[in-house]
């Protein structure tokens, strides 16, 4: 079990590291603590099982850790429609979050789930920052028909 836990830790930050340093906008990342390898290695578990665990989901926004923060929003998407459409309405206003990368995680994790309730945040999403707009377009084609208005007047 330490094993697996040294494994996740290490992957975590490796994976922070590399996203930072290829980042055209790199921030200074700092490490996570051991409570939030923790939550990071539940919100793995959480996708593996395809279960939805709110207040885990809840647990993991609340942190201030950058990394944690986007992999619970994306998290959400990866559990698949069948049991993670309850995590739509909290995607929905992670679109307008402060942090770029939550941001555009929710985006494209509402792709993920097809959730038709979300094509006029994502339509809106589209005149906002590059990042959350690429991924809000792709959302939307993943949406399909119910989205193709707001797909057709985004190319307007």
């Amino acid at each position: 079990m330490r094993l697996r836990k040294n494994a996740v830790r290490f992957a975590v930050i490796a994976s922070v590291a590399l996203s930072a340093a290829t980042s055209a906008h790199a921030q200074v990342v700092r490490s996570p603590s051991a409570i939030e390898v923790g939550i990071y290695a539940r919100l793995m578990a959480m996708t593996d099982s395809r279960t939805f665990d709110k207040a885990l989901v809840d647990s993991a926004l609340a942190s201030t850790w950058s990394p944690l923060r986007w992999a619970a929003a994306l998290g959400v998407g990866q559990v698949g429609s069948a049991h993670g459409m309850p995590g739509a309405p909290l995607l929905r206003a992670l679109l307008n979050d402060r942090d770029v990368r939550v941001a555009s995680s929710a985006a494209y994790a509402l792709g993920l789930l097809r959730d038709s309730t979300a094509v006029m945040p994502l339509s809106a999403a589209l005149t906002g920052k590059a990042a959350i707009a690429r991924e809000a377009a792709w959302a939307l084609g993943e949406i399909g028909l119910t989205a193709k208005p707001a797909i057709v007047a985004g190319l307007a």
